[in-house]
């Protein structure tokens, strides 16, 4: 049970990825010439991705 407490930082952002994910989808298609992200996106998405990769090293070190 301790290891689970453990990897759920790891864990934890991935459910954040594909819901920003599907929110641009459904943006890029909704219009002919999209937006650009704005920066809380743009930082929203870097850290759901890089977070738990580091995280993931972080344990194997």
């Amino acid at each position: 049970m301790a290891d689970t407490a453990l990897y759920a930082p790891c864990y934890g952002p991935w459910p954040g990825f594909p819901a920003l994910a599907h929110r641009r989808i459904r943006t890029l298609a909704a219009s002919p010439e999209p937006p650009a992200l704005t920066p809380r996106q743009t930082t929203t998405t870097a850290l759901t991705t890089v977070a738990p990769a580091m995280y993931a090293a972080a344990l194997l070190l």
